[in-house]
């Protein structure tokens, strides 16, 4: 359990800190939209785990912002995480 608890504390301070470098990149209107809702749920050796509030969410983010995402996840975790949606 105690490992667990770790896991959420650093996938909610990898993607806080992710959300940091995507907000000074993008417009407020785009950051409020689609990346304000978004919450952290697991990280692993490999992945962050990003809860979407749906499944159009999810893919658009897919379509549009993934490269965005792996880029600023990547310089708060320091290291390469792949990240994978849970809608």
């Amino acid at each position: 359990m105690i490992v667990a608890t770790n896991m959420q504390i650093s996938a909610e301070k990898i993607w806080s800190t992710a959300a940091e470098h995507l907000r000074a990149k993008l417009s407020r209107e785009t950051f409020n939209m689609w990346f304000a809702p978004l919450r952290a749920s697991a990280v692993d050796g490999h992945h962050l785990t990003i809860e979407t509030p749906n499944e159009f969410c999810e893919v658009w983010l897919k379509d549009n912002y993934l490269s965005l995402m792996h880029d600023a996840v990547a310089v708060a975790a320091g290291a390469k995480l792949q990240v994978r949606f849970k809608a």
